[in-house]
């Protein structure tokens, strides 16, 4: 995983953080973003993958929330091309996207950058939704 390993140094040193940020294991770091919000950013033999559990699914009006959802996917023009999801269980609303090519620092950190802007846009929508 050193491609991954050399890419979170570098976004920590570009991040100004105190600290280099640790593997929680082998290819798999956590980045927090707020209190109850992280990405989690893996290598495996496929490529570059993040993650998020971005929020709860509403439950009032959970029908036209999910068509939102959908629309967001729609070309990946309301998510940056990550995909919007729901977990397992159909409570948390996901957010992912799949890096299969190779890819140098710069892009990594532009796309990364969008996730996260897409993380948060996603997580205040569903926080709002009425």
């Amino acid at each position: 995983m050193p491609l991954l390993d050399d890419f979170m140094k570098n976004l920590s040193h570009e991040m100004e953080m105190d600290e280099i940020i640790e593997p929680e294991m082998s290819g798999v770091y956590v980045l927090p973003l707020e209190d109850d919000l992280s990405l989690i950013i893996s290598m495996g033999d496929l490529g570059i993958s993040l993650t998020a559990d971005i929020a709860d699914c509403p439950e009032i009006r959970r029908e036209q929330f999910l068509s939102e959802l959908l629309l967001g996917n729609l070309f990946g023009q309301g998510t940056m091309d990550a995909v919007l999801g729901l977990s397992s269980n159909g409570k948390k609303i996901t957010l992912a996207r799949h890096l299969d090519h190779a890819i140098e620092y710069d892009e990594f950190s532009d796309v990364l950058e969008d996730f996260m802007n897409s993380a948060i846009f996603w997580r205040e929508e569903a926080q709002n939704f009425k």
